[in-house]
């Protein structure tokens, strides 16, 4: 009898949620970036005891009538791309359509959901990666996942997370990143016992930062743009098919931009007043997705960013 063997849908999502979910701030980035994909407007994060005990992320964005709502829960299912070529251009924050099935196979999941053109919502319960109940409901247009116990069945993985004040900062620092990328929503954080962050939308960046930090710190804060032409910042050239789209394209025998674009730069910098001890006070965006710098392992032992 051979050796080799196909793992278990349960089996494979849990290895999967070990990459996916590392810690409750894992799955508030992951459901935020859906809630910001969706379109939502408004989003509120709910979490208790540091996100060990819940989770839940609730939105006004565009929902999913059911038959998406259930294909959601399905590995590498998802709206965002539909094929290699949509790699080439993904402008949505997430898109391998690991999400929802990886974080419900560790967790308690209960989702709400409509689509705002559809009369009634749908209603699904997830235990461990078991779909438990799946009913029509009237909701509100938008959707709102809660998750309860995490890692109740990997306690392996429970036993590694932190206090539950160092899991609630490490959510409260992913939401005021989203929040300062996203000046034109709204945005909430609650834990058990207090408002962590509530950020209603303002006119721009400024006051967005005004609204999160503070006079004083804006006042500190130098505002920098630049803008260069994608051919002259050195970017590799396309594949060879790529190559001869574009070339058609120019002929005239296709429709679309024949020229590379532009790379648009905008931001802050902080004058020499203001000093940090270390690089968690470093907020960088590309296209509105949020980039985390690891330290250097030169700096890692001298607390350098």
């Amino acid at each position: 009898m051979g050796r080799i063997h196909v793992l278990s849908e349960s089996v494979a999502n849990k290895i999967a949620a070990g990459e996916v979910v590392e810690r409750p701030a894992s799955v508030v980035k992951e459901l935020l970036e859906n809630s910001l994909d969706a379109g939502s407007t408004r989003i509120k994060i709910q979490v208790e005891a540091g996100g060990k005990k819940l989770i839940q992320v609730t939105d006004n964005g565009c929902g999913m009538v059911r038959d998406d709502a259930m294909l959601a829960f399905e590995r590498h299912a998802t709206s965002k791309i539909k094929d290699a070529e949509d790699l080439l251009s993904v402008a949505t924050l997430g898109f391998r359509g690991e999400a929802l099935p990886t974080i419900g196979s560790v967790s308690r999941l209960h989702l709400e959901t409509r689509a705002p053109d559809e009369g009634s919502g749908t209603v699904i319960e997830i235990n461990g990666g078991k779909i438990f109940k799946v009913e029509e409901a009237g909701l509100p247009a938008g959707t709102s996942i809660t998750i309860r116990d995490l890692f109740f069945n990997t306690p392996a993985r429970k036993k590694f997370l932190k206090a539950e004040s160092t899991e609630l900062s490490h959510i409260a620092s992913l939401v005021t990143h989203y929040a300062l990328a996203h000046p034109d929503k709204h945005f909430e954080l609650h834990s058990a016992t207090n408002a962590v962050l509530v950020a209603p939308p303002v006119a721009g960046y400024s006051e967005r930062v005004y609204q999160v930090f503070g006079r004083e710190v804006l006042e500190q804060l130098i505002p920098v743009a630049a803008m260069q032409p994608l051919e002259h910042v050195g970017l590799p050239q396309p594949p060879p098919w790529r190559r001869q789209e574009l070339e058609r394209e120019e002929d005239g025998q296709d429709a679309g931009p024949s020229t590379p674009g532009e790379m648009r730069l905008h931001g802050f910098v902080s004058k020499p007043e203001i000093q940090k001890l270390n690089r968690n006070s470093i907020y960088v965006f590309v296209n509105g997705r949020l980039i985390t710098r690891p330290a250097h392992p030169a700096c890692a032992h001298r607390g350098l960013p």
